[in-house]
């Protein structure tokens, strides 16, 4: 038996209103997410309805609070219909706070993150190894959320959100055995291949002084990456890596040839429905997950990895 969670939405006195609503949760894997609904004026949302308005905030169906972004009131018939879009406090605060000085050094990744979180009302714990990076210009003005955004990428790390902890991990989600299949479970299923930007060789400059005119020209370090896949399409260059603050060859290295081998796109989309209550076991997905997505029309079996999701429910939560 699955139970119904409520819903429900709390006005900037702090009064709580039950809420009859059909949600979209959008995830982004490392972005944003925002939750989307229309209100009808049931005897449950009558309470409230009139009276809604930016900056009220809403519970999900997983216990998340978002702060309401977006409000827009129409009349239908002797009816008021309100659609809203929200998004979850912990993104509106970090992106209405900013820090203004500016840090110019060497940092772990404990360091960083526990700079940007600093004084705010979330925790942030790190679960896994990130390497040192060289900082220029971090701060300044920045929003805490463009801090944030900056250091996952400089750390190479992903990030989970449980209640006001921020988990910052070097993967999120698992390696799970769900199955997704045509005419079973899944439905729409595409594979799409994006070459536009596909590049077989790759050239960076590195450890060297930053001025007014670049500065990469007097590089110290200097690589190359070529693809084996040069010699069936030929070479096709990337746009050069030009970073001063790199100092070693073996991180150059990596870069350039993610920068290459990760230059082909390629996404599979599906429907996935919910099939407990005809008795099949859990295997709803999360967030950066691994799982199988089969459709023999197309000649696809392949192990994938959840980077976006959006999901639909109910006022039940179904």
């Amino acid at each position: 038996m699955i139970r119904i969670k409520t819903i429900y939405v709390r006005d900037l006195s702090g009064h709580e209103y039950a809420c009859q609503a059909t949600i979209t949760n959008d995830y982004e894997l490392n972005g944003n997410q925002a939750l989307s609904a229309v209100l009808l004026p049931s005897k449950v949302n009558r309470a409230f309805i009139d009276d809604i308005a930016e900056m009220w905030q809403i519970t999900d169906f997983d216990d998340v609070e978002h702060r309401i972004v977006y409000v827009k009131k129409r009349g239908e018939g002797d009816s008021l219909t309100v659609e809203i879009k929200a998004v979850p406090t912990f993104f509106d605060d970090f992106d209405t706070d900013r820090i203004y000085e500016e840090y110019n050094e060497h940092m772990t990744a404990q360091r960083c993150f526990t700079l940007i979180f600093a004084d705010t009302d979330y925790n942030v714990v790190l679960n896994g190894s990130f390497d040192a990076v060289e900082w220029q210009g971090l701060g300044g003005g920045e929003t805490r959320l463009e801090m944030f955004k900056r250091a996952l990428e400089r750390y190479k790390a992903e990030f989970r959100i449980v209640g006001n902890t921020v988990y910052v991990e070097n993967l999120i989600g698992r390696d799970t055995q769900f199955q997704y299949r045509y005419r079973l479970n899944a439905s729409n299923i595409t594979k799409e291949h994006d070459a536009k930007e596909l590049w077989t060789y790759a050239k960076g400059y590195a450890n060297y002084e930053d001025d007014e005119e670049g500065g990469w020209e007097n590089a110290k370090l200097i690589r190359e990456y070529t693809s084996p896949l040069a010699k069936i399409v030929g070479l096709r260059h990337a746009p050069p890596i030009k970073d001063g603050r790199i100092k070693h060859a073996d991180v150059l290295d990596g870069q350039l040839k993610t920068l290459v081998d990760e230059s082909v796109k390629i996404s599979i989309e599906a429907d996935i429905h919910d099939l407990r209550r005809q008795g099949y076991p859990l295997a709803q997905p999360e967030m950066g997950d691994r799982v199988f997505v089969i459709d023999e029309r197309i000649g696809l079996d392949e192990e994938v990895r959840v980077v976006a999701m959006s999901v639909t429910r109910n006022w039940r939560g179904e």
